[in-house]
């Protein structure tokens, strides 16, 4: 969409629209400090120190099954939410059979599995000083109303489980535990 993006959703002074090529330096100050706060807070993530945040933004952007949402008060990034498409399994390529010297092969990514797709909250970040204000809830509106022209009927996301905040706001959006990853 071009930098002219239509708005999508307005409440008080946020406005909640799609990001285009030109928001990626701001977007990439946002994700950066979001990806600092992960790693101060868990000690397993350590970030690179000469990594381009902007071009890593930017592949985030306008790519088909994918979107960035963002929500700006007048001129000022408060905050963000990436999502995207999950298909799985992967739709078969190539449907024929394969011979391989006189013997019948199956397809790779053969699957007992009907193929299904859902949706997925990749990151939502907003800045603090914009914090229990609403802006958290317009943008997951948004990225809702984006899975529902997909027609998607299940959304995933994932927090750290000792991100209390964290998991209340998502709970609070409507969001239950659904699968639990171990780490050990």
């Amino acid at each position: 969409m071009s930098w002219r993006a239509r708005v999508l959703s307005k409440s008080t002074e946020i406005t909640i629209r799609e990001a285009a090529i030109k928001d990626a330096p701001a977007l990439a100050a946002l994700v950066r400090l979001e990806a600092e706060c992960a790693q101060h807070t868990a000690a397993y993530y350590e970030l690179k120190p000469d990594f381009d945040w902007i071009a890593f933004t930017k592949n985030k952007l306008g790519r088909g099954q994918r979107n960035v949402f963002l929500a700006y008060e007048d001129e000022e990034l408060a905050g963000y939410i990436e999502v995207h498409v999950v298909t799985h399994p992967k739709p078969e390529k190539h449907r024929h059979r394969l011979f391989v010297l006189g013997r019948r092969r199956r397809p790779r990514n053969s699957s007992p599995l009907k193929p299904i797709s859902w949706g997925v909250i990749e990151g939502c970040y907003v800045v603090q000083s914009y914090r229990r204000s609403g802006t958290g809830r317009l943008l997951v509106d948004e990225a809702m109303r984006w899975f529902n022209l997909k027609a998607l009927e299940r959304v995933e996301l994932a927090v750290l489980a000792y991100n209390e905040p964290g998991r209340r706001f998502w709970e609070e959006c409507g969001f239950k535990p659904f699968r639990l990853l171990l780490t050990k």
